[in-house]
């Protein structure tokens, strides 16, 4: 099972909104970015492409804060039905690369 897959939204936020602790994400979030625009997805859309490369057929469990966001990922879910599992590209093994181990496991982060 895969979870935090957006690192608790970190992934998927404003630039202005990463937390201090986070900037580390910086260059993942621009690789993760720039890696969508070019497959013209969303930046979550890759983020989950990302996690299911990393672990393929494991459960990803994927949370919401409000009702918008868990419209937005049961679409997601519904392109990942269509579409099917993530493509084999090195730049998604480099954007993965990108992130720093550090930052991977929310329940280390500072409260």
């Amino acid at each position: 099972m895969l979870r935090s897959v957006f690192l608790q939204g970190a992934l998927l936020m404003p630039d202005a909104d990463l937390p201090k602790h986070l900037r580390a994400l910086q260059s993942a979030r621009e690789a993760i970015g720039q890696l969508a625009q070019r497959a013209g997805e969303s930046t979550a859309q890759m983020a989950l492409r990302l996690a299911v490369a990393e672990a393929p057929g494991t459960a990803v469990v994927i949370g919401a804060e409000t009702v918008a966001q868990a419209e937005a990922l049961a679409s997601l879910a519904e392109v990942f039905e269509t579409q099917g599992a993530p493509f084999d590209d090195a730049a998604l093994a480099a954007a993965r690369a990108a992130i720093p181990p550090a930052v991977l496991d929310p329940r280390v982060w500072p409260r």
